[in-house]
């Protein structure tokens, strides 16, 4: 909850496109009553916008409910949704930002497109399609508002995602070594889009290595690294899709690796990652392999 002695009057301001015949009303409702009882929240219940951007401001956090008719409702800059959205990004950093998305087809970012891509590609994102996953979720939605209320401001926004954008691109080249990977890991904890490619470059690099040095990569701290990134995003489909793949080729073949994992709670983070997904046929795929 927001302290007494805080600049900002709310945790979280949610913000939804208001309905149009599809199931976001019932569920922003559902979700924000249950914030309601243990954080300060600000729901838009389609109010002006002049009333949304005084509110945007005394804000923490913000909570974006994304539907298709979101993403297509806010590609006309005059649509009070776009609006809002403009002034959430002005008083609010984007890893202050979460995304709970609505719509199953939305689950996955490669479909997004125009302003949803472009402005909240980089922020962390929930799943709450269903009834069943809002309630599973909703204690790691409180934590990630939580956790965006302690992290600082940056004040160099611009550098701050320069440097992270030019990361992602020296992952995707395929070259670095464990203990950059690792590095880069810690740096971008809460940054979904560098752990899921971390844990994808992690499981290139083992795959075309000897068990010396995948030995080497879990003294380094590899195996922990995975492993939290499958705590801190466990709704986040690529990253645990990835980290059991990484996994794969981190113990196959490697009894201390394996042995070591199985110490550190792999097993229950595996089998968590098919109860969140249930949908995702590679998820299963990759964590019974794992197994």
């Amino acid at each position: 909850m927001a302290d007494k002695g805080s600049p900002w009057k709310y945790d979280a301001f949610l913000a939804h496109e208001g309905g149009g015949g599809n199931v976001t009303p019932d569920a922003v409702w559902e979700v924000s009553k249950e914030l309601g009882r243990r954080l300060r929240v600000w729901v838009d219940k389609g109010r002006g916008y002049e009333d949304c951007k005084a509110r945007i401001q005394e804000c923490k956090t913000a909570i974006i409910f994304v539907t298709r008719r979101y993403m297509e409702r806010i590609q006309s800059k005059e649509d009070d949704c776009a609006r809002k959205l403009v002034e959430i990004m002005k008083h609010i950093q984007p890893h202050h930002t979460i995304v709970i998305v609505l719509d199953k087809n939305m689950l996955d970012k490669d479909e997004w497109y125009g302003s949803l891509f472009n402005v909240l590609m980089q922020s962390p994102s929930i799943d709450m399609t269903s009834e069943y996953l809002r309630r599973t979720n909703f204690d790691y939605l409180c934590e990630r508002i939580e956790d965006a209320s302690t992290l600082p401001v940056v004040d160099d926004e611009d550098d701050d995602y320069a440097l992270r954008n030019s990361v992602i691109k020296e992952i995707d080249k395929g070259q670095c070594n464990a203990t950059t990977l690792i590095e880069y890991m810690d740096q971008f904890r809460f940054d979904e889009q560098v752990q899921w490619r971390t844990c994808q470059a992690f499981e290139d690099f083992l795959r075309g290595n000897d068990n010396v040095t995948i030995g080497e990569a879990m003294q380094l701290g590899a195996g922990d690294r995975i492993l939290r990134a499958m705590d801190d995003h466990h709704n986040v489909e690529k990253v645990q899709d990835y980290a059991c793949r990484a996994i794969i080729n981190l113990s196959s073949g490697h009894e201390r690796n394996k042995d070591a994992l199985m110490e550190i709670g792999c097993a229950e983070k595996i089998l968590r990652a098919i109860d969140n997904h249930p949908n995702s046929d590679s998820v299963a795929h990759y964590a019974l392999w794992a197994l």
